[in-house]
Formats: structure tokens, C-alpha cells, sequence
């Protein structure tokens, strides 16, 4: 049997073993997309990048250009913390933490909107309220990545909106509470309990799923029905673990076996699903918002009414749209007059800041590590991080090379 190899571009990644710059080839081959690359000193990787050829090839292979900004900066407060999940990507606890000076005069720098505070557990940092506090009265929207465990508290939780903390990312890698006890340790009931708080001070809640192979990825249409189920839930972010930090395991679970699970958890077919992300994409493109569509990640705004969920792409054929895109201003114009309503909602969302009445934000991402690290990609992403140096540097890209510099 012949399979056929075929070259889809050339980029730069890093050695697994030195972490030095490399050139590597993105191939097609058997359905399946590969980098391939060769270190003078340490020789010949080959690694599947996605199983899926044709949404590689299809939807995330595309280049609108480089960044020009970034719009968010994650800030590593601490590297204590009071959990000890097997999967952390910074794998050393006892870590000297960047002085609140230093934190504060990243803030007032950064150019972008956005602040993440990140740990270990940032909540674990004592002067958490004063650095929210800092950042707000900056003119930044804080939000707090965090497991929960502190803001089962409602005074705590109170403390953070009074100082101006906009999101939380709250990690739930288990609605079963064996198995988040066997995962990262019995607190699950601490979380819901921080919804809950989440809810009542009405702090806009990010449900975080960390989907692990061969643990929890068969709990994700699960975690979809919850998060459809409850209003106080603005997005829902599933990501795959990858061999980073501390999770020693290479095999991921990747983008193509995400988009099935929900595809099949919302009852739209794949292609329909992909085509609902690109339209809502290029919506998004004619307000001059940013790509989301990366060869790591896809987006997609989940609008329900009267319970039932509304599609975009409702009757619009995939194929269809493609064959059009040399007219695609006029099919794009038509496609949004046939749905006013739903358009109408989205540019509200974004323009107005107004809310629909009952949407679902939904961002799945399988990360890259050290073996499918695309840099040309990672020029692209709007996310950056602050290194213990503070530079400004892509978050993907600095998860990767810390385990070389311990440099977050």
C-alpha cells in the first residue's frame, strides 16, 4: 500500500531534547498531520500534530498575519499551592514570588486590556485584593485563574469583586467526585460552593476543564450539559493536557476528538459546527476583533432560545460556502440577512457590551509542547505571559521553554 506524503509548509519549532530553534516540515500523511524536524545534535523527531488532515488542512492551517499587540497578560503571583494536581505545568512549588512593585509596574506598562492572575493558586497570594484593586483602577478587566478552594468563601469572594476582579477561570476537571479526588484531591464541593459565591456576587465564571487522556475525557459532553444548564456560566474552555510540566504522558487528546464530542453534545454535525465557527469568525473579522481561529484552537458562541440551541450556519452548506469565496463578501452579507437575529446578538455582544439573553461561550484547545511547538503559529496569539524577568512573551511559548529556563 501507497501513502501518499504530502508538504503542507515550512516553520520553526524547537529540539525536544536541547529546546534550541529548529526548522520543521508540517506533513499530510494517512490522514493525518505531522512536524517534522531534525536537530543537528540530537537528530529526527516526527510527532502527530492532529489526527484530523482535513480540519488541519480545512480550517486551522490559515494565516490572516501577525499580531500586532497583545491583549492580555497572564502574571504567575505565586507558585504555592494548596493542590497537587499531577498535570500542573509549573512543576516547582517553591519558587521566590515577584515582588508586588514589579507586578504593579507590569500592569501600568502593559498596552493591553487584559490581566490574568495565575499561580500555582493566586488566591494563596496575600496581597491578591490590593494587585485586583491596582490593575481595575488601571483601566484593565482582572481576571483570576484560580481552583476554587479559597473563593468557597462568600466573604473572600466579596473581597475580590469589591476590589474590581471581573472573571474567575475556575478549574472543575470533574463533576464526579471520586474521580476529582483521585485527580487533584476531594474538592469538588469546595468548588461548587465557589460558583455558587461566583454567582451571587455575579462575577462573570469561566468553567476551566482540564481533559486528560485516559481520566476524564470521556466526562466532557457531561461538563457541555452542565455548562448549557447553568445561566451564571458565561464560557466553558476544554483543554487537553500535554506533555508539560509535570504531566510526564506525551499522548493528548486532540482538537478533532473535542470538536466530535461536542458536535455530538449540541447535535450538529461536524462540518456544521466548523462552518458555524468560521461565519461567527468573520463576523467578528468585520469589527476588526482578532482571529480565534488557531491551529490549537477553535471558538464557537452557542446561542439558546427557549431552551432550544440556534445556529448561524442553520440550512448553509459547508461546501457551499467555500465554492463562494470569491464572492464572499455577498454570501457572507446574505447568510446575515437570512440570520438578523442571531448577528444582531453578536455585534451587540462586542459593540454595545449588551448580552443575549442566554448564550454560551465555548473555547477548546489541545495545547503544543516541546514535540509539536509551531512558532510561526504562536506570532499569532493574542495571549501573553510575564516572565520572572518581566518580559512579554507568548504563554504557549513560555510553558514550553520554562522547563528549560525556569524562567515564569
Amino acid at each position: 500500500m501507497v501513502i501518499n506524503i504530502k508538504a503542507l509548509k515550512k516553520t520553526t519549532s524547537i529540539c525536544p531534547v536541547c529546546m534550541e530553534k529548529i526548522d520543521s516540515d508540517i506533513l499530510e500523511e494517512g490522514g493525518k498531520i505531522y512536524m517534522v524536524k531534525t536537530c543537528p545534535s540530537h537528530g529526527k523527531t516526527r510527532s502527530l500534530i492532529e489526527k484530523d488532515a482535513w480540519l488541519y488542512r480545512e480550517i486551522l492551517n490559515h494565516k490572516p498575519g501577525k499580531r500586532k499587540f497583545f491583549d492580555s497578560l497572564t502574571i504567575t503571583l505565586t507558585h504555592d499551592c494548596n493542590n497537587n494536581c499531577f498535570f500542573c505545568y509549573l512543576p516547582k512549588k517553591k519558587e521566590k514570588e515577584k515582588s508586588l512593585q514589579d507586578i504593579k509596574s507590569e500592569i501600568a506598562r502593559f498596552g493591553g486590556k487584559y490581566i490574568r492572575l495565575s499561580g500555582g493558586e493566586p488566591a494563596l497570594r496575600k496581597e491578591l485584593s490590593e494587585i485586583i484593586r491596582f490593575a481595575s483602577k488601571n483601566g484593565k478587566t482582572v481576571s483570576l485563574l484560580t481552583n476554587g478552594i479559597k473563593l468557597s468563601s462568600p466573604g473572600y469572594v466579596g473581597k475580590l469583586k469589591d476590589a474590581g476582579l471581573g472573571a474567575v477561570h475556575l478549574s472543575i476537571n470533574s463533576l464526579d467526585r471520586k474521580l476529582m479526588k483521585k485527580i487533584e484531591g476531594d474538592n469538588l464541593p469546595a468548588k461548587m460552593a465557589a460558583m455558587d459565591n461566583l454567582k451571587h456576587s455575579k462575577i462573570m465564571t469561566i468553567f476551566s476543564f482540564m481533559a486528560i487522556k485516559n481520566w476524564n475525557e470521556k466526562e466532557i459532553p457531561n461538563i457541555i450539559d452542565f455548562c448549557l444548564m447553568k445561566r451564571n456560566i458565561n464560557e466553558l474552555r476544554i483543554r487537553s493536557a500535554v506533555h508539560i510540566g509535570r504531566h510526564g504522558n506525551p499522548e493528548r487528546i486532540f482538537l478533532s476528538e473535542i470538536i466530535k464530542v461536542l458536535s455530538n453534545a449540541i447535535h450538529i454535525g461536524k462540518k456544521q459546527l466548523l462552518l458555524e465557527c468560521v461565519l461567527q469568525e468573520k463576523i467578528k473579522r468585520l469589527i476588526k476583533n482578532h482571529s480565534t481561529i488557531l491551529p490549537c484552537s477553535l471558538r464557537i458562541t452557542i446561542f439558546i432560545n427557549n431552551k432550544k440551541i440556534e445556529f448561524l450556519s442553520e440550512g448553509i452548506d459547508f461546501e457551499v460556502f467555500k465554492k463562494s469565496r470569491s464572492k464572499n463578501l455577498m454570501f457572507l452579507g446574505n447568510i446575515l440577512k437570512r440570520r438578523k437575529a442571531i448577528t444582531l446578538k453578536l455585534i451587540a455582544k462586542r459593540v454595545l457590551k449588551n448580552k443575549s439573553p442566554r448564550e454560551l461561550n465555548v473555547y477548546i484547545r489541545s495545547w503544543p509542547d516541546k514535540y509539536t511547538l509551531d512558532i510561526d503559529n504562536i506570532e499569532r496569539c493574542m495571549t501573553a505571559q510575564l516572565t520572572k524577568d518581566n518580559r512579554i512573551v507568548p504563554f504557549c511559548y513560555s510553558l514550553v521553554m520554562n522547563e528549560k529556563y525556569n524562567n515564569i
